[in-house]
């Protein structure tokens, strides 16, 4: 199995609620303020977003190899992402 970790920055403006993590548009999980998540996922190409309320992060597709890990990380803002609100990106670990 492979193994995806998110992390959500702690931010002053992100306490306004937890956000969805969607894989391949289906939600998967909430995720808050400064936490951490982590899933087992098989190989293959995936796309990854987040969304609230009324915001979403852009979608960031990705393949993942058989036992391999990727890291993520979403903020508010960020990277000239202030259509999408949130920004979500890869990490190296």
């Amino acid at each position: 199995m492979s193994l995806i970790i998110i992390h959500r920055k702690s931010e002053l403006f992100s306490k306004m609620g937890d956000l969805k993590i969607l894989l391949n548009g289906n939600k998967i999980a909430n995720i808050s303020n400064g936490e951490t998540k982590s899933f087992e996922i098989e190989k293959g190409v995936f796309t990854l977003q987040t969304k609230s309320f009324f915001v979403n992060s852009q979608i960031i597709k990705f393949n993942i190899g058989s036992n391999e890990k990727k890291a993520f990380v979403v903020s508010a803002f960020g990277k000239g992402y202030w259509k999408t609100f949130f920004n979500l990106r890869e990490v190296k670990l």
